[in-house]
């Protein structure tokens, strides 16, 4: 494999030739990614009026702003599955009708969308999980200060939340940049693209972050109430979606607000809904009990 094929002059998609055998099982690669292009695409939509409907009533707003960035970190995991599933299927389509594979560096793969998105889709949701345990631990042992400091507490914990997912991709872009002389994996994934140790740091928040968030939560209500969330791409993006149904199911006020939408019923925005605010996590992220 030492020609490399240009497929258009001035391109930079260069591609090196493989054997048949090389892309042996490809086929079922597509298969899976097609599966994932599904997956994503159905839980972003579920996540899109569950945005809607916590950004359309105020109070929500005011009150659920942990929510909102949860709900939204859960709508970019599910785009990036489904990006990645897209991006999948075309290489491994590509590599099975031209039997050549794309020659790629750090770099390369690194400015691809669906990688960084990725990359937000993997850190992102797992760290509000952890604030989100801490928050009820909290709750439990120190009420006062819990109250006391609500409306400043959801700013700064927010803000330390974006800060770490941009500081850790910042990270990651900086080591694919220095290495951009090096020839990675032609399928870019995250250690292709970032290193390995970048790579294990990806999986290790991401799993520690399901795990911490559902632990704290234990250490609050003293009973487990879901499985913990893993971090394989279907079940992550499965988890992702299914915050609508939870609120609809187990949150009186949320729901009044989506029948009041869809024009079924619920209270108008000027009445005052039933509200002793109380929140606990169930799955992905919290469940209000009100």
């Amino acid at each position: 494999m030492t020609t490399v094929y240009v497929p258009n002059p001035g391109s930079s998609d260069e591609r090196e030739p493989v054997t048949p055998a090389f892309v042996d099982g490809f086929d079922e690669l597509v298969q899976n990614h097609s599966i994932n292009v599904i997956v994503g695409s159905i839980c972003a939509a579920i996540n899109i009026p569950l945005l809607i409907v916590f950004l359309s009533y105020r109070p929500f707003r005011q009150r659920h702003k942990i929510l909102i960035a949860l709900s939204l970190s859960d709508f970019i995991n599910c785009i990036a599955i489904m990006t990645m599933g897209i991006n999948r299927v075309s290489l491994y389509s590509k590599a099975l009708s031209t039997l050549t594979i794309p020659i790629r560096d750090s770099w390369d793969c690194a400015v691809e969308a669906w990688l960084w998105l990725r990359g937000i889709g993997d850190l992102w949701p797992p760290i509000i999980q952890v604030i989100m345990g801490l928050e009820r631990v909290v709750a439990v042992f120190k009420p006062v200060y819990f109250k006391a400091k609500s409306h400043k507490r959801s700013f700064w914990t927010i803000s330390f939340s974006v800060l770490f997912v941009v500081a850790s991709l910042a990270v990651g872009f900086i080591i694919a940049w220095l290495n951009r002389a090096s020839k990675v994996k032609y399928y870019c994934g995250r250690k292709a693209a970032f290193s390995n140790s970048y790579g294990t740091f990806i999986y290790v928040t991401n799993v520690v972050g399901y795990a911490g968030g559902f632990i704290l939560n234990c250490i609050a209500y003293c009973k487990v109430s879901d499985a913990i969330s893993k971090p394989a791409v279907w079940a992550t993006c499965v988890n992702s979606g299914l915050n609508f149904f939870v609120y609809f199911s187990l949150n009186l006020e949320f729901r009044q607000r989506v029948l009041q939408l869809i024009g079924r019923g619920g209270r108008p925005e000027s009445q005052t809904m039933v509200n002793p605010s109380t929140v606990t996590q169930m799955n992905t992220g919290t469940i209000l009990r009100q």
